[in-house]
């Protein structure tokens, strides 16, 4: 956020979302404005590494800065604050500082840079071997992808599996639906019967069952659907169910809620259901009405 305080130039103050506080109540919004060039002896520690530590907040610590072969620069810090990603392989390593600190440490100045971070919208849309060719020879083209494959590779394992439960919950119900319909289907034979003796075809009949198990299937998606988003809601504010950061890289279940994949997913689950449904209701023609009322 950029904000013009009096008549001097832009300055610049950090942002962040409110989390769960207003939903806890009134929400107060604050900035502090620093000065360029400011330096101070503070550090921000992740909450993993202080307890390891044993480090509680405004203890003084000491750090020792490697660089290369020479000797390490010592310098005592206080604790300001304990952050918390999540992500274990970050937590476990990181803490974080002024940035003057770092560049008088290193001998730089504020014109001078260690990197270029660049954010793309759709990275499968880049061409890389082309992007290669504008940056030069004294510098590394570097990819998170490849920085962090191990994070990488377990987001794409987590998308596949959750399309696996997905397609495996759809054909579960449908055949659930199957053997719901074909046991009505069996216990109402000599009603099926009685139909075609007094003039109904086929296909009336068949409508009459399709409809019932439609009918079971709009009930099934409405209860479904509203205990399944109460559950994303009370996880995406409240996180109630957690995870192993040092497996998952995160301590909570991420959830999302996105109304079109959920419309989409329910008109989905209606058609192939319906399609299902057609397999059972076809035995209803060949039913004989005089044999299914001998029968009971």
């Amino acid at each position: 956020m950029k904000l013009k305080p009096f008549l001097t130039s832009e300055s610049e103050a950090g942002c962040d979302e409110a989390g769960r506080g207003c939903l806890a109540g009134p929400v107060v919004a604050a900035a502090v404005i620093l000065p360029k060039g400011y330096y101070n002896k503070q550090l921000n520690d992740s909450k993993k590494i202080s307890k390891k530590l044993e480090l509680q907040l405004k203890d003084n610590l000491m750090v020792f800065y490697y660089q290369n072969q020479s000797l390490p620069k010592i310098r005592n810090l206080k604790v300001i604050g304990f952050y918390e990603t999540g992500i274990s392989e970050f937590d476990s390593k990181v803490v974080l500082t002024n940035i003057n600190q770092l560049r008088s440490l290193k001998n730089i100045n504020n014109n001078q840079i260690g990197s270029y971070e660049l954010h793309f919208y759709d990275y499968k849309k880049i061409d890389l071997e082309n992007l290669e060719k504008y940056v030069p020879p004294n510098y590394a083209l570097n990819f998170n992808n490849e920085k962090f494959s191990e994070i990488y590779n377990w987001v794409s394992l987590f998308d596949l599996n959750v399309y696996l439960i997905i397609v495996l919950m759809i054909v579960i119900g449908a055949i659930n639906m199957i053997t719901a319909l074909l046991v009505t289907i069996l216990e109402k034979t000599s009603l099926i019967g009685f139909l075609k003796i007094i003039g109904s075809n086929n296909n009336s009949i068949e409508r009459i069952f399709l409809n019932n198990g439609l009918s079971l299937i709009f009930k099934g998606l409405v209860w479904g659907n509203l205990i399944s988003i109460l559950l994303i809601f009370v996880q995406k504010f409240f996180q109630v169910f957690k995870l192993n950061a040092d497996t998952y890289y995160i301590d909570y279940v991420p959830v999302e809620i996105n109304l079109i994949q959920i419309l989409l997913l329910n008109l989905i689950t209606i058609f192939i259901c319906y399609v299902f449904l057609i397999i059972p209701v076809k035995i209803i023609s060949k039913i004989k009405p005089y044999s299914s009322l001998r029968m009971n």
